[in-house]
């Protein structure tokens, strides 16, 4: 059966015909757009407009801006005078262009139809940038900050005092530096990683000294000494002697702190510097590596006795000594007795510790206050304590009728140490009980022959029959 076209049958079918080319349009739309081979229109990389670009073409257009960029990123490092800039290349700066390229050409790339031409259609209108991510090798970052550490890094230093010639001196303290190498590392990174051009301050930790020029610029006035004499001969003692001056000489206690002698001195060995020479020990003087050191811890007792600062541990020894007065003797030994004091004035003060001849002399420097006094040391021996009767030893060697002495008998005291306290013009203020010591008595030890011996015993014997009659 044919088909008549008539006018009635065109405006029939014209819808019809109309319907099908739109559909045909579309679908050739459609086809023509999820078939497209590049990336779609809207999409940037780096502000790079890659639309309509293949993968690889997208990929050389951003490379060549992404390398451009990278050749005007400056950053620079600064701390002090030090200036150091960054080479991205020099870290091995990458870009993960790929990556981006790949995410370019996928957008509109996923879902059903309507899904994708959804998305084209919004990119088209609104535009989308992708960033590209960069990489580096943060071990040469890690080193370049390392080698910059040892440039700024510097220990603290104490403000301290030295005397020449009876002069003294101050030299200013010395700031410690250390660079943090973790903190700046993460700061620097992110310049990097952004590429942002920046100058950036170091994170640099300061180590502020404990004892600073301005606390002790007033040190200059001499608030006490004392000295005592010694014999120069004994070689390895005066040796002693004056090291221990040394390791003391110089040392300046703040306000409120604790002077240790033993801490001062370390430890009293070959090693250290010290000399075998005589030491005390259980009332009699027998060779021990360090002997003398107590001669300077006494000299230190009686000059801290006369600055009215506050002594925290003190010993006397075990026999009065032939250098100082009873009472007015200090002990050391190691680990074990020590000579301490606290700075109770209201000012640092500073040892000054030397040997000229045979005499060594302690002075205390610090800071003269107005109402500082005339202080002066005295020791009243309050009683005498005899020794027991003569130890002795049988000794053959020792011919009939004579006696070796092998320890001499000494008296035991007992003895109260005294502070007293004047003004400028001589008028006692104060006294003050400082110690009370006792010293006991030291028994002779004898050396006898055995038969002379037995004589003496019979002897004593009958004159104490005779006495007691």
């Amino acid at each position: 059966m044919l088909l008549v076209l008539t006018k009635k049958n065109i405006w029939i079918l014209l819808p019809i015909l109309i319907v099908l080319m739109i559909v045909v349009a579309v679908a050739v739309y459609i086809s023509t757009v999820l078939g497209r081979e590049t990336i779609y229109d809207g999409i940037f990389i780096e502000n790079v407009n890659v639309s309509g670009l293949s993968a690889e073409q997208a990929k050389t257009a951003v490379e060549k801006k992404l390398t451009r960029d990278l050749e005007n990123v400056n950053i620079e490092l600064f701390y002090g005078d030090l200036r150091q800039k960054i080479d991205l290349k020099s870290l091995s700066y990458v870009f993960e262009t790929d990556e981006a390229v790949k995410k370019a050409f996928s957008i509109g790339r996923k879902g059903n139809v309507f899904t994708r031409i959804k998305e084209i259609t919004r990119i088209r209108k609104n535009n989308v940038n992708i960033d590209v991510a960069g990489g580096f090798d943060r071990k040469k970052l890690r080193a370049l900050l390392e080698d910059i550490k040892k440039k700024i890094d510097a220990s603290s230093q104490n403000a301290s005092i030295s005397f020449e010639n009876g002069k003294l001196s101050i030299k200013k303290e010395t700031i410690g530096r250390s660079l943090d190498v973790d903190t700046n590392q993460k700061l620097i990174e992110d310049y990097i990683l952004k590429r942002i051009s920046g100058v950036i301050k170091l994170r640099v930790d300061e180590k502020i000294p404990k004892i600073r020029y301005e606390n002790i610029k007033d040190i200059k006035d001499v608030i006490a000494s004392f000295s005592t004499v010694f014999s120069r001969n004994q070689p390895d003692r005066c040796h002693n002697i004056e090291l221990a001056c040394k390791k003391i000489n110089g040392t300046i206690l703040p306000v409120g702190e604790v002077f240790s002698m033993d801490k001062a001195l370390g430890p009293r060995t070959v090693e250290n510097g010290f000399r075998e020479a005589p030491v005390i020990l259980q009332n009699k003087l027998i060779p021990g590596t360090g002997g003398g050191v107590c001669q300077v811890t006494t000299t230190l007792y009686g000059a801290v006795l006369r600055t009215n600062l506050d002594v925290v541990e003190r010993k006397h020894h075990s026999m009065p000594l032939g250098y100082v007065e009873p009472g007015q003797d200090a002990t050391i030994s190691e680990g074990y007795i020590d000579f301490k004091f606290k700075n109770s004035r209201d000012y640092p003060i500073c040892i000054n510790a030397f040997v000229e001849g045979n005499r060594l002399e302690i002075r205390i420097y610090g800071k003269k206050n107005p109402d500082d006094h005339v202080v002066k040391i005295k020791s009243e021996v309050i009683e005498e304590i005899f020794p027991e009767t003569e130890e002795y030893i049988i000794d053959n060697s020792v011919p009939y009728g004579e006696v070796i002495y092998e320890r001499e008998a000494k008296l035991g005291l007992k003895v109260i140490v005294y502070r007293e306290i004047y003004n400028k013009q001589g008028k006692l203020l104060d006294v003050e009980k400082i110690s009370e010591d006792v010293y006991m008595p030291i028994r002779a030890k004898i050396k006898v022959n055995e038969n002379y011996y037995d004589n003496l015993i019979n002897t004593n014997k009958k004159l104490g029959e005779v006495f007691n009659e």
